[in-house]
Protein backbone atom coordinates (compact mmCIF):
# COMPACT_ATOMS: atom_id res chain seq x y z
CA UNK A 1 0.00 0.00 0.00
CA UNK A 2 1.26 3.32 -1.10
CA UNK A 3 1.50 6.36 1.49
CA UNK A 4 2.05 10.05 1.34
CA UNK A 5 4.80 11.41 3.36
CA UNK A 6 4.52 15.22 4.91
CA UNK A 7 7.21 15.59 2.20
CA UNK A 8 4.72 14.91 -0.22
CA UNK A 9 7.17 11.55 -1.25
CA UNK A 10 5.53 8.69 -1.89
CA UNK A 11 6.25 5.77 0.73
CA UNK A 12 5.83 1.97 0.58
CA UNK A 13 5.89 -0.55 3.07
CA UNK A 14 9.49 -2.55 2.93
CA UNK A 15 8.35 -5.98 2.39
CA UNK A 16 6.20 -4.72 -0.94
CA UNK A 17 9.32 -3.76 -2.79
CA UNK A 18 11.96 -5.83 -1.40
CA UNK A 19 12.33 -9.86 -0.46
CA UNK A 20 13.58 -9.88 3.23
CA UNK A 21 15.79 -12.99 3.89
CA UNK A 22 16.64 -14.25 7.08
CA UNK A 23 19.72 -15.44 8.08
CA UNK A 24 20.06 -18.68 9.56
CA UNK A 25 23.75 -20.36 9.85
CA UNK A 26 25.63 -20.08 13.30
CA UNK A 27 28.50 -17.97 13.06
CA UNK A 28 31.54 -20.39 13.44
CA UNK A 29 33.43 -18.95 10.71
CA UNK A 30 37.29 -18.96 9.95
CA UNK A 31 39.26 -17.66 7.21
CA UNK A 32 40.48 -21.02 7.06
CA UNK A 33 37.40 -23.59 6.85
CA UNK A 34 37.15 -24.51 3.05
CA UNK A 35 33.36 -24.53 3.23
CA UNK A 36 30.82 -21.96 2.10
CA UNK A 37 31.57 -18.55 2.39
CA UNK A 38 29.85 -16.29 4.90
CA UNK A 39 28.44 -12.79 5.86
CA UNK A 40 27.49 -12.12 9.16
CA UNK A 41 27.84 -9.22 11.45
CA UNK A 42 31.54 -8.73 11.60
CA UNK A 43 31.28 -8.53 7.59
CA UNK A 44 28.58 -5.94 7.81
CA UNK A 45 30.70 -3.92 10.39
CA UNK A 46 33.47 -3.87 7.82
CA UNK A 47 30.93 -3.00 5.29
CA UNK A 48 31.47 -6.33 3.48
CA UNK A 49 35.75 -5.15 2.44
CA UNK A 50 37.32 -7.96 4.81
CA UNK A 51 38.46 -10.90 4.08
CA UNK A 52 36.08 -13.81 2.96
CA UNK A 53 35.40 -16.33 6.17
CA UNK A 54 33.58 -19.80 5.63
CA UNK A 55 32.01 -22.13 7.58
CA UNK A 56 31.79 -26.16 8.03
CA UNK A 57 29.29 -27.94 5.75
CA UNK A 58 27.92 -29.31 8.75
CA UNK A 59 26.54 -25.58 9.92
CA UNK A 60 25.06 -25.00 6.94
CA UNK A 61 20.97 -25.38 6.96
CA UNK A 62 19.39 -25.84 3.98
CA UNK A 63 16.70 -23.53 4.41
CA UNK A 64 19.76 -20.21 4.20
CA UNK A 65 19.53 -18.86 0.66
CA UNK A 66 22.90 -17.77 -0.72
CA UNK A 67 23.71 -13.90 -1.16
CA UNK A 68 23.41 -12.37 -4.42
CA UNK A 69 25.56 -9.24 -5.13
CA UNK A 70 23.94 -5.66 -4.50
CA UNK A 71 22.00 -7.70 -1.43
CA UNK A 72 21.61 -5.36 1.56
CA UNK A 73 22.93 -6.70 4.84
CA UNK A 74 21.49 -5.86 7.80
CA UNK A 75 22.64 -7.02 11.32
CA UNK A 76 19.51 -7.26 13.81
CA UNK A 77 21.43 -7.92 17.06
CA UNK A 78 24.07 -5.92 18.76
CA UNK A 79 24.73 -2.72 16.33
CA UNK A 80 21.26 -3.01 15.04
CA UNK A 81 20.46 -1.46 11.88
CA UNK A 82 23.96 -1.65 10.83
CA UNK A 83 23.89 -2.76 6.85
CA UNK A 84 26.64 -3.58 4.27
CA UNK A 85 26.22 -3.41 0.57
CA UNK A 86 27.40 -7.49 -0.23
CA UNK A 87 30.24 -7.20 -3.35
CA UNK A 88 31.47 -9.42 -5.73
CA UNK A 89 33.86 -11.41 -3.43
CA UNK A 90 30.94 -12.27 -1.53
CA UNK A 91 28.78 -13.14 -3.69
CA UNK A 92 27.15 -16.58 -3.11
CA UNK A 93 28.04 -16.59 1.49
CA UNK A 94 25.02 -17.41 3.18
CA UNK A 95 24.21 -15.16 5.23
CA UNK A 96 24.41 -15.69 9.46
CA UNK A 97 22.22 -15.91 12.37
CA UNK A 98 20.95 -12.35 13.47
CA UNK A 99 21.18 -11.03 10.34
CA UNK A 100 18.61 -10.56 7.64
CA UNK A 101 19.22 -9.06 4.06
CA UNK A 102 16.90 -7.27 1.35
CA UNK A 103 16.96 -7.85 -2.37
CA UNK A 104 14.77 -5.39 -4.16
CA UNK A 105 11.31 -7.11 -5.87
CA UNK A 106 10.34 -4.35 -7.76
CA UNK A 107 12.17 -2.95 -11.22
CA UNK A 108 12.09 0.81 -9.99
CA UNK A 109 13.98 0.14 -6.70
CA UNK A 110 17.45 0.16 -7.07
CA UNK A 111 19.87 -1.54 -4.63
CA UNK A 112 21.96 1.32 -4.10
CA UNK A 113 18.57 2.74 -3.13
CA UNK A 114 17.91 0.27 -0.91
CA UNK A 115 21.54 1.09 0.52
CA UNK A 116 21.15 4.31 0.65
CA UNK A 117 17.97 4.15 2.54
CA UNK A 118 19.70 1.89 5.51
CA UNK A 119 22.45 5.07 5.81
CA UNK A 120 19.52 7.23 6.47
CA UNK A 121 18.38 9.05 9.55
CA UNK A 122 14.82 7.70 8.59
CA UNK A 123 15.96 4.34 8.64
CA UNK A 124 17.72 4.73 11.73
CA UNK A 125 14.46 6.33 13.36
CA UNK A 126 12.49 3.35 12.65
CA UNK A 127 15.49 0.65 13.64
CA UNK A 128 15.17 2.80 17.20
CA UNK A 129 11.66 2.43 17.55
CA UNK A 130 11.65 -1.22 16.89
CA UNK A 131 14.43 -2.21 18.22
CA UNK A 132 13.73 -4.04 22.19
CA UNK A 133 16.29 -5.34 24.96
CA UNK A 134 18.88 -2.69 26.63
CA UNK A 135 21.46 -5.48 27.61
CA UNK A 136 21.51 -6.52 23.77
CA UNK A 137 19.43 -4.55 21.65
CA UNK A 138 17.53 -7.04 18.81
CA UNK A 139 15.40 -6.25 15.62
CA UNK A 140 12.94 -8.86 14.28
CA UNK A 141 12.86 -9.94 10.80
CA UNK A 142 8.62 -9.03 11.20
CA UNK A 143 9.48 -5.30 12.19
CA UNK A 144 12.07 -4.70 9.36
CA UNK A 145 9.89 -6.01 6.94
CA UNK A 146 7.06 -3.32 8.33
CA UNK A 147 9.42 -0.55 7.43
CA UNK A 148 8.60 2.03 5.28
CA UNK A 149 10.60 3.99 2.62
CA UNK A 150 10.34 7.09 0.48
CA UNK A 151 10.59 5.81 -3.33
CA UNK A 152 11.80 9.00 -5.69
CA UNK A 153 11.91 8.30 -9.14
CA UNK A 154 14.19 5.97 -11.08
CA UNK A 155 16.18 9.10 -12.43
CA UNK A 156 16.72 10.21 -8.70
CA UNK A 157 17.67 6.75 -7.13
CA UNK A 158 19.91 6.47 -10.46
CA UNK A 159 21.80 9.84 -9.53
CA UNK A 160 22.35 8.69 -5.92
CA UNK A 161 23.84 5.08 -6.68
CA UNK A 162 26.22 6.81 -8.68
CA UNK A 163 26.79 9.09 -6.18
CA UNK A 164 27.60 5.82 -4.00
CA UNK A 165 29.54 4.24 -6.98
CA UNK A 166 31.98 7.36 -6.74
CA UNK A 167 31.83 7.37 -2.90
CA UNK A 168 32.95 3.86 -2.49
CA UNK A 169 35.74 3.82 -5.10
CA UNK A 170 36.93 6.90 -3.00
CA UNK A 171 36.50 5.01 -0.10
CA UNK A 172 38.82 1.96 -1.65
CA UNK A 173 41.71 4.34 -2.86
CA UNK A 174 41.76 6.28 0.29
CA UNK A 175 41.86 2.13 2.53
CA UNK A 176 44.15 1.00 -0.49
CA UNK A 177 46.94 4.55 0.12
CA UNK A 178 46.57 3.79 4.37
CA UNK A 179 47.29 0.13 4.21
CA UNK A 180 50.39 1.59 1.81
CA UNK A 181 51.21 4.21 4.59
CA UNK A 182 50.92 1.57 7.30
CA UNK A 183 53.08 -1.02 5.63
CA UNK A 184 56.15 1.82 4.33
CA UNK A 185 56.05 2.83 8.65
CA UNK A 186 56.63 -0.67 9.75
CA UNK A 187 59.23 -1.18 7.16
CA UNK A 188 60.64 2.28 8.66
CA UNK A 189 60.10 1.09 12.19
CA UNK A 190 62.67 -1.72 11.45
CA UNK A 191 64.84 0.03 9.87
CA UNK A 192 65.55 2.44 12.30
CA UNK A 193 65.98 -0.99 15.12
CA UNK A 194 68.00 -2.07 12.50
CA UNK A 195 70.43 0.97 12.68
CA UNK A 196 70.77 1.20 16.49
CA UNK A 197 72.96 -1.77 15.89
CA UNK A 198 74.92 -0.42 13.11
CA UNK A 199 77.85 1.92 14.52
CA UNK A 200 78.14 4.11 11.36
CA UNK A 201 73.99 3.98 10.93
CA UNK A 202 74.06 5.07 14.54
CA UNK A 203 76.15 7.92 14.20
CA UNK A 204 74.73 9.01 10.22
Amino acid sequence: MTTIASDGMARRPLIEVATVLRGTVPAHASAETEGPAFFGIAEITAKGRGPVRRVSADDVDRSTSALDRGDIAIALLGDVGESALVRESHEGALLGRECAALRPRLERVTSGWLYVWTQSRDFKDQVEAGTSGSTMPRLSVRLLSGFTLPLPSSTAQQRVEQELVQFEEAISITEAMLTYLRELWQVEVELAFARLGDPDGATA
